[in-house]
């Protein structure tokens, strides 16, 4: 068996309509121009009933939510405000993301700036990619962090 070839992963190219990057290869925008956050919450949070899911787990229970393109990260900041608002203590949150071109992170700040303050300090506090999953995890004093794996 021959060993496959691994190429680093190459930047996304973007271009930029006013605040919302498109992905120039794929003439794609990352969200909606008119609100992309209202259509992340709409199409993957509500869409996907994660408060209604969340506040049904059990303590101590496990959600894992996989998702292919990771784009802006929009999705799994909303998934992990809504599990820290609805998940019961000792919960944890897996968030597995697949990212063909990740952004750089010049474009990743400028994508996410509109955001509120809300989910944005979820993403203050996150590393970088990595190459595995990363997750939010709540103690029994109902306190929150990242927990990461390499």
């Amino acid at each position: 068996m021959t060993n496959p070839t691994f190429s680093p992963i190459q930047p996304a190219t973007v271009d930029w309509h006013e605040s919302t990057p498109v992905a120039v290869d794929f003439d794609d925008p990352y969200f909606s121009r008119q609100d992309g956050m209202a259509e992340s919450d709409y199409v993957f949070v509500q869409g996907n009933r994660l408060p209604e899911r969340f506040r049904a787990l059990p303590a101590g229970g496990n959600f894992v939510i996989g998702e292919t393109g990771f784009g802006t990260g929009l999705n799994c900041l909303l998934a992990a405000q809504q599990f820290l608002e609805h998940a019961p203590n000792l919960a944890r949150l897996h968030l597995v993301s697949v990212e063909k071109h990740l952004l750089r992170k010049a474009d990743l700040a400028k994508a996410l700036a509109h955001l509120s303050a809300k989910p944005c300090w979820i993403w203050r506090a996150t590393p970088p990619p990595r190459h595995k999953c990363a997750g939010w995890r709540r103690d029994a004093q109902s306190r929150t962090s990242p927990c990461w794996s390499r």
